[in-house]
Formats: structure tokens, sequence, C-alpha cells
């Protein structure tokens, strides 16, 4: 993390003596950094547990001794222990009722995680849907309410350019394309016939394959995984996964000429949409 400094130290640490449990930044960053965050993770929490906590995957945080001695007496999962640590200790958070505040703390620039987001996604999908079927019984109640997680510390007065990042369209294009191939049975039998054979035109014909996961279709495909109320096996998360690509790829064609700016607030907009069919993943 190139961006980081020593103050990020103080300003996640400092809420905590002001009575906070768990900390995490608010920060900047390139448009098409943070994917799983923007198409996956935020929206849920946003739509499903009504928490609008930005960058609810970020490797930095700050808890609380009361934090820490409550993941030290929770079991933890498999995929935990992985990349699904950070929604792990934020939805540990969440559903025993802690109180959670975000810091500014600038902008994020670190070496790309592309590499890394094959397993990625599976790690914290796992860990996402495992929490929510934990803890269905809460964020499904009609008593559930809007969580609060202000930002403590805002800073306006500085003006941040987002960093520059490399990303090789037709790269992941090809291996989505490659992926879907191997698991279309899979998406087919998992979402069901009709929605299935929508999800899987979404990946195009050949020669071309025009790949196009609108967000209304994405929140179909999420709600279903949801929906399901039981932990996804491998071959399902294969499946989830390269529908999650094709998303990402998506949301990159139709932004390529848009502004940081834009792109954010498609990213919100977004996320909305999930919380306006909420009652869609409850029923």
């Amino acid at each position: 993390v190139s961006s980081a400094r020593p103050e990020w130290v103080r300003d996640l640490a400092a809420p905590l003596l002001k009575g906070y449990d768990t900390v995490l930044p608010a920060y900047l960053r390139n448009e098409y950094d943070g994917s799983i965050t923007k198409h996956f993770v935020y929206p849920l929490l946003y739509g499903l547990l009504l928490a609008d906590i930005r960058q609810p995957i970020a490797g930095e945080i700050g808890l609380s001794q009361r934090a820490i001695n409550l993941m030290l007496s929770e079991r933890w999962y498999p995929t935990a222990y992985h990349f699904g640590i950070d929604i792990y200790l934020l939805t540990q958070s969440i559903f025993n009722g802690l109180r959670i505040g975000q810091t500014f703390i600038g902008v994020k620039d670190h070496k790309p995680s592309s590499p890394e987001l094959d397993s990625m996604f599976i790690q914290v999908a796992d860990s996402l849907t495992r929490q929510l079927l934990r803890y269905c019984h809460l964020w499904q109640d009609k008593k559930w309410q809007v969580i609060k997680a202000p930002i403590i510390r805002p800073d306006v007065k500085k003006i941040y350019r987002t960093p520059e990042l490399p990303f090789d369209y037709k790269r992941l294009k090809k291996k989505t394309v490659q992926e879907c191939r191997s698991v279309r049975p899979e998406i087919i039998r998992f979402f069901g016939s009709s929605l299935g054979k929508m999800l899987d035109c979404s990946f195009g014909k050949a020669p071309e394959r025009k790949i196009n996961m609108p967000k209304e279709l994405w929140l179909q495909a999420v709600r279903k995984v949801v929906s399901k109320n039981r932990r996804l096996n491998k071959k399902e998360l294969l499946a989830f996964r390269a529908l999650f690509f094709a998303r990402f790829l998506t949301f990159y064609k139709e932004m390529i000429e848009k502004s940081h700016e834009q792109a954010e607030q498609e990213v919100i907009r977004q996320a909305k949409l999930f919380r306006k069919m909420r009652n869609d993943f409850i029923a």
C-alpha cells in the first residue's frame, strides 16, 4: 500500500478511545479497484443489512478490546482465515450490536488485486453468505433497523485524485468466457431454467462474445444465491464467480468514458436498487 501513512494508525485507533468498537476506513480509490466491494459486498450490506459502509472489506481496521474479545470467542469459518476475514469481522460487529464508525484516511493506492480476484471472490462470497445464513433471523426480522456507521473524521479540505490502475480488459474477458463455458451447466442447474438462460445469454454469442450483465440481472442472480438459505458448494461458487466477472466487465465498459464521480454514483445506484428490492430477498 504505497499511500499508507503513520496517521492511518492514529485515525483508525482514536475513535476506539471515544467508545467505538469497530472502525473502518473511508477512502478514495480508482473506479475499477475494489470490484468485489462495489458489485457484491457493498450492495448487499447497503440493501439487506441497511448499513452504508463504503469500504466493508478494507484491509485496514480498528478494533476495541470488546470487539477483539468477541471475535476470539466466536467460531470462524475456514474462509475467514483468508480473504473472508474482513467481511467476517464487520458482520460479526453488525450482528452483535457493536458500535461501528468510519474514518476518512485519504487515498488508497496499492498493488492491483486482479491476480487474486479468483480466490478472493470465492472466499469473500463464502464468508458473507454464511454470515447472512447464520444471522438470517436478525436481518430478516421486521424490527431490523438501519445501521449507523458515521464518518467520524471527515476530510473535506483536501483535494485528492484517484490513483491510476492498470487493467487488462481483454485478458479478463477471455478468462471469463472460458470460465462460463466450463460452468454453464451449473448456471442453468443452480439458477433455474428461466433465470439461468438469461444469465447464460449475458456472456454473448460466439464469435464476438459481447458480455452484458446489467445491474438488474446481477441483482436477480445475487438474490437467488442468498435465497437458497444454505451454503454454496464449490461448483456453485465457481458459477457465481463467472457471473460476478461478467458484471464487473459490463461496469467497466459502461464507465470507460465516465469520470470517477460518475462511476461512484453508478455504484451507489446499484446499491440503492438492492435496497429497493430488499423484500424480495426476505420473501
